[in-house]
């Protein structure tokens, strides 16, 4: 009898058994809504963003990597109202927990369909608007 042969074919069928079952296991559940911004990185600019005119990108704007999103502060009608990030540190180690409001929080497009979570910390960013408006 040739032993290697039927080895090889125990073998290849575990493997292909295996396969099949973590093919077919299901996928995590990915988050909807605010929770989906959980986890994303937060990117700082100085350029001012402006919220109404052409479509600001990504790509046109010096963008800094803050941090994590760790969480997503809601109203009780499940509106964001600001984000905590999770800022500096090593590896996670060391970082710090600091709470932006969502008015000086963008999201905007980026090359190739990707959007970046952006924070405006430019002066003009950072006057509140006047009459509802924001220049």
């Amino acid at each position: 009898m040739d032993l290697p042969i039927i080895s090889a074919a125990v073998i290849g069928l575990t493997v292909v058994s295996m396969t099949d079952g973590i093919g077919s296991a299901t996928a995590p559940h990915k988050a909807e809504g605010v929770a989906a911004l959980v986890g994303e990185h937060l990117y700082a600019s100085e350029d001012h963003i402006v919220s109404w005119g052409p479509p600001v990108r990504a790509e046109d704007l010096s963008l800094k990597d803050l941090g994590l999103v760790s969480e997503v502060i809601t109203s009780a009608t499940g509106e964001a109202q600001g984000l905590v990030v999770s800022v500096g540190g090593l590896w996670g180690i060391g970082a710090q927990d600091v709470q932006l409001g969502m008015d000086r929080v963008h999201l905007i497009r980026a090359q190739g369909g990707e959007t970046r979570l952006v924070v405006d910390l430019s002066a003009e960013g950072a006057e509140p608007p006047v009459d509802g408006l924001q220049s």
